[in-house]
Parts: C-alpha cells; sequence; structure tokens
C-alpha cells in the first residue's frame, strides 16, 4: 500500500477531493516534451473518479463501516460497505 490516510466527520464532497488529491499524488505525474509539461496517469483520472462517486452515492448508509480505498503500485481496489441488491 502507497499510503494511509482517514477522512471521518466531514462532507461527501470534501472527502471526494481529498480522494483525487491522493490518486494525483501517486498515480500522475508529469513529463517534458520538447517545450510542453504533459501529465501523465498510471490509472486513468476519469476512472477513478466514476469509481470514488459510485462509491460515495451508492454506498449503504445504514451499516456502520467506511468505505475503503486502497492504492497499489499497479491496482486501486475500492470497498463500499453493503452489497448489491
Amino acid at each position: 500500500m502507497l499510503d494511509r490516510a482517514s477522512y471521518e466527520h466531514e462532507s461527501v464532497l470534501k472527502e471526494y477531493k481529498q480522494a483525487i488529491q491522493k490518486y494525483r499524488q501517486y498515480y500522475q505525474h508529469e513529463e517534458i516534451q520538447g517545450a510542453t509539461r504533459n501529465i501523465v496517469s498510471q490509472i486513468p483520472e476519469e476512472a477513478f473518479r466514476e469509481a470514488i462517486a459510485n462509491v460515495l452515492v451508492h454506498r449503504v448508509w445504514s451499516i456502520n463501516s467506511q468505505i475503503k480505498i486502497s492504492m497499489y503500485d499497479d491496482r486501486i481496489e475500492v470497498v463500499s460497505p453493503g452489497g448489491l441488491p
């Protein structure tokens, strides 16, 4: 695991933004090509954003448990309390 952080007792929007910041810290880097600087993503940011938005919106709020996002060198695992409907 790359890092450990806990976001509790905050708004869902703030937790979403903090997860995106962690993603950018570990899965994006800049490459210079000529006179331009490009951001390169190891895992597409759009896919990560969608996964986090889904886990926040569709979680079962009546279960007293937390969302878990595990970031590894080669993958990201997202676990949400509850099961399939």
